[in-house]
């Protein structure tokens, strides 16, 4: 029974991968680059290989950002104003 679930349980986490990468790479067609970049950081973070997203033509339009290895984040933190 338990192997079952852990099986489940990778099955969900490949397909998840999956999904934030496609939509990274969608983004990355549709030319928001901001919006792509932003997605496949965070499909970095959930295991896909740095080398997959940098030969993938899908993200040529990122691969100078992901070459330097610095996929830039979006979040309104990143924008807000300094409080000192």
């Amino acid at each position: 029974m338990t192997a079952r679930l852990l099986g489940h349980r990778v099955a969900d986490t490949t397909l998840q991968q999956a999904l934030v990468y496609n939509l990274a790479c969608a983004y990355a067609l549709g030319g928001k680059r901001t919006d792509a970049l932003r997605t496949v950081k965070r499909a970095l973070a959930m295991g896909v290989p740095l080398e997959q997203a940098i030969a993938d033509p899908d993200l040529a339009s990122i691969h100078a950002e992901l070459g330097r290895g610095r996929a830039i984040a979006t979040d309104a933190s990143a924008h807000a104003p300094r409080v000192n």
